[in-house]
């Protein structure tokens, strides 16, 4: 059996670029046997919260992939801190 590397993906507030990077990802002649990760910061401020939410409501449905994860952080943790995060995560479990 292949185990392949997960992947992932960091949203925050642009649902149009997310779509388009799902999208894509799921072009992939090994989405469906690929783990996804998403990793979604909370808005920092009011004016980022509705465009967080429709990130949030979207990748909610998407489908295409062996697994799908979401973490969706309570506070906005900031880029570099969820990157930091998410990969040691993963590595360590991968």
């Amino acid at each position: 059996m292949n185990t392949y590397a997960p992947i992932l993906l960091f949203v925050y507030n642009r649902p149009a670029h997310v779509k388009r990077a799902v999208t894509s990802l799921q072009q992939n002649k090994l989405a469906a046997e690929s783990d996804l990760f998403i990793y979604s910061d909370y808005a920092k401020d009011e004016e980022n919260t509705e465009a967080v939410k429709e990130v949030r409501e979207y990748i909610h449905t998407v489908e295409g992939f062996k697994s799908i994860t979401l973490i969706e952080r309570k506070e906005n943790w900031g880029l570099a801190k969820s990157i930091i995060d998410g990969v040691t995560t993963q590595v360590g479990k991968y």
